[in-house]
């Protein structure tokens, strides 16, 4: 039984380290993605509001 308990803890210490990983994995491709749309955002919207070539 306490080999049983052993395992189940190695194994859930590891489930929680994988989904650590893969938690900071997608935080990372997320702020990315974010940080790409609003720099698109913000391009847009000066051009919109600042660029005299482009009529609204």
């Amino acid at each position: 039984m306490e080999i049983l308990l052993s395992t189940w803890t190695i194994s859930g210490d590891l489930m929680y380290i994988w989904g650590g990983c893969i938690a900071m994995i997608f935080v990372v491709l997320g702020i990315d993605y974010l940080y790409n749309f609003l720099a698109r955002t913000a391009r847009r919207l000066w051009h919109r509001f600042w660029n005299p070539d482009t009529t609204a």
